[in-house]
């Protein structure tokens, strides 16, 4: 009886031990090479995220323009957000950049500043991913996993 304990606690521990590799390590969203972008994937801007009073997304470059540095553009982002469905390690603390496939269709006063609204269909993450100080340092830079999502929003 106690035999049959032992080996049914250590098939529980082998299965949860499994479930989580495949949560931490599962690809479930590919990275984008920004060398591999091409204008034939329809208007698309390369965004990062900000931490300033007003917008939290700005405009880096698009279709293959480069923004200057020091002349980004403000931007809010609706439709298909990353920050609505990503989890914050891959957010905060994370200089990531993302491509958002959508078109500027109007502008929006936001504290009495007009700023342009990208109607967002999906969004890419360029390749190197960083994680920030998340634990999960040792996950590849290639690929989001499941962890890398909101489980609720």
């Amino acid at each position: 009886m106690q035999r049959k304990k032992r080996k049914v606690m250590i098939i529980a521990v082998v299965v949860l031990l499994a479930l989580l590799m495949v949560l931490f390590f599962m690809p479930v969203k590919f990275a984008v090479e920004f060398d591999d972008l091409t204008k034939d994937k329809g208007e698309y801007y390369i965004c990062e995220q900000q931490s300033v009073t007003g917008p939290n997304w700005r405009i880096i470059g698009n279709n293959g323009a480069s923004f200057d540095e020091i002349n980004y553009v403000s931007v809010i982002i609706e439709g298909v957000d990353p920050q609505k469905i990503l989890n914050e390690s891959i957010q905060i603390d994370s200089p990531n950049r993302y491509i958002v496939y959508g078109v500027i269709e109007s502008e929006v006063d936001f504290y009495g500043e007009r700023f342009p609204v990208i109607t967002s269909s999906g969004f890419d993450l360029i390749y190197p991913i960083e994680r920030g100080a998340s634990l999960r340092v040792f996950v590849p830079q290639s690929y989001l996993t499941l962890l890398d999502y909101k489980w609720i929003r």
